[in-house]
């Protein structure tokens, strides 16, 4: 059970708008370690009219992204990558960077 509520279809538009970028865009896909992730966090950053120059480690709520962003990140993240983040591994130390959500990313495909 996730901690926020979801409207109906939420999760479904965010898959498919990731899936399909994913898709029929080659730049979102992943070449080297952390690309996928780049990808992702770059568009969330570009979509919010936040497009600067980050770095993997560069601290996301620090550039601008909200609470509601990181729902969003989350759902994007588990889109993207086809897999379901647990309850107790969505915390705000694996969402901060880039390298954060690769981390987790990489630790939950095995």
């Amino acid at each position: 059970m996730r901690p926020w509520p979801k409207k109906s279809g939420e999760a479904e538009n965010v898959s498919a708008a990731v899936s399909n970028s994913a898709a029929t865009d080659p730049k979102h896909a992943s070449t080297a370690p952390g690309d996928g992730v780049t990808a992702v966090v770059r568009r969330m950053l570009i979509e919010r009219s936040l497009d600067e120059s980050v770095t993997a480690d560069a601290d996301l709520r620090e550039i601008g992204l909200t609470s509601l962003d990181m729902v969003d990140l989350v759902l994007s993240v588990e889109c993207a990558f086809n897999l379901q983040i647990p309850e107790a591994k969505i915390t705000p130390a694996n969402f901060r960077s880039i390298a954060a959500i690769d981390a987790l990313v990489n630790g939950l495909r095995g």
